[in-house]
């Protein structure tokens, strides 16, 4: 009678356990399909792998800074017009392949002599590409964001401009710039692609005119094989980032030019302007102008791998135009089917390490995590090695698997109810005198079935 007794609370404890990891299972594939995780588990895990197994700094991109030793040198805030095309004809004569102006040239200056130097400067370099941005609230179409209002440069500069690149910068509901805005749309239906995306594609030949879309990729064909981005509903792509924020051009007074070789290479403007900026560091390269290194504007945003810094956002368009070089784009998880096999696999085998061995069980479930976590990244950094990538490469859904160890605790804690039952039980039935390692011995001995 024992024995079936027994039997019965062992067959009980294997169907409450394995309903918990069926539990497991479904909350896990609720928990995919409405994104529970994306903006908090996943995006730390994200944020991590991108820090832990970062791109790489190429020396194909320099940034040059409209900065406070630049502001201070002219006095004057904005710069004039002519401040830039002084830069663009220092720049010209250095022979970048492109040059990117993240600056606003939405009105008329107060000098029509200004403005036609500026475009005097633009149409004879011939690769400089302006910023555009659409303003207000956008609407999600396919892949895209369309505006009812779009900024441009004036008619003078954006006439003579190698091109329009959109500055659209959108942060994550926690603040962070994890992906640069690709596509955009006017009122009209006219598509604008990112300044970072015009600026790559020029300097790696590739034609955006013949840029195709297969389902969610952005297909862009180049002489070295095609571009494939992956975009968001917005038309976002995942930035895969290569550089912490930069040194400041004012410690770089102090340290020299680009000395750090894991940062992207930042110069001044009035150093680019003065001729005091190496060669080497502007011939055929991609060239940023922007805000860096500036307390006048606010254009700075938290990133992945910021650390607590925050980065301006031309160095996020340098990451940007990086990550489409050597065409590797993070993905904030795995697919659908493969996530919820690792949840099945992480829980089903916890589980039997708590049915086992209890709260040792528990605690040698915890390191299989562990080791499954440290496994999932070396496998990301595996995947994201080589000078150029094929494409997306997704992140591991740890922030997914890592709910399994609360059904564990579940599981541990009814197994040990339940346990502590069945002494109670087995002390009444055999007398008080019963402790409760004897209880536990005649409950061992039933398991067997030794006990007479």
């Amino acid at each position: 009678m024992a024995g079936r007794l027994f039997s019965k609370r062992q067959r009980r404890q294997r169907a409450v356990v394995a309903a918990l990891a069926v539990l497991a299972v479904l909350f896990g594939a609720l928990a995919l399909v409405t994104q529970l995780f994306d903006t908090t588990l996943q995006t730390a895990i994200y944020d991590k792998a991108i820090d832990i197994s970062p791109a790489q700094v190429k020396n194909q991109i320099t940034i040059v800074a409209v900065d406070d030793l630049t502001i201070t040198k002219y006095d004057v805030y904005p710069l004039p017009r002519r401040a830039y095309a002084d830069l663009i004809r220092a720049l010209r004569a250095q022979n970048p392949t492109v040059i990117a102006l993240d600056v606003s040239f939405y009105d008329r200056s107060p000098s029509p002599e200004d403005d036609a130097l500026l475009a005097s400067a633009i149409k004879d370099a011939g690769n400089v590409i302006l910023a555009m941005q659409g303003a207000g609230d956008g609407m999600l179409t396919d892949h895209s964001t369309k505006f009812g209002v779009v900024q441009l440069p004036i008619a003078q500069l954006s006439s003579v401009a190698a091109g329009l690149g959109s500055v659209n910068v959108t942060a994550d509901p926690d603040g962070h710039v994890r992906d640069a805005q690709m596509r955009i749309e006017g009122p009209d239906g006219t598509t604008y692609y990112a300044l970072p995306l015009l600026a790559a594609a020029r300097q790696v030949r590739a034609d955006v005119t013949k840029a195709t879309f297969t389902g969610d990729r952005l297909v862009i064909p180049a002489p070295l094989g095609e571009r494939v981005l992956p975009l968001n509903e917005r038309g976002g792509m995942a930035v895969y980032y290569a550089s912490r924020p930069a040194t400041s051009t004012t410690e770089q007074q102090k340290l020299g030019f680009c000395t750090n070789p894991l940062e992207f290479c930042v110069v001044s403007m009035k150093d680019v302007i003065a001729g005091a900026v190496p060669r080497e560091l502007i011939l055929g390269r991609t060239v940023f102008v922007g805000f860096h290194s500036v307390s006048a504007v606010p254009d700075d945003y938290p990133v992945p791998n910021s650390v607590g810094r925050r980065m301006f956002g031309v160095e996020i368009w340098a990451n940007t135009a990086q990550s489409i070089f050597t065409n590797r784009y993070p993905v904030l998880k795995q697919d659908f089917v493969t996530t919820l096999l690792q949840l099945l696999l992480v829980t089903l085998g916890g589980m039997l390490l708590v049915v086992r061995w209890r709260l040792w069980g528990f605690l040698g479930a915890l390191g299989v995590l562990a080791a499954y976590i440290a496994g999932a990244y070396v496998l990301f950094s595996l995947q994201t090695q080589g000078e150029v990538g094929n494409g997306p490469v997704e992140v591991p859904s740890i922030g997914y698997v890592l709910p399994s160890a609360f059904w564990w605790v579940i599981g541990l804690g009814y197994l040990l109810f339940e346990e502590q039952l069945a002494v109670s039980r087995t002390q009444n039935t055999f007398g008080r005198f019963v402790t409760p390692a004897v209880a536990r011995t005649i409950m061992d001995r039933e398991e067997t079935g030794q006990l007479a």
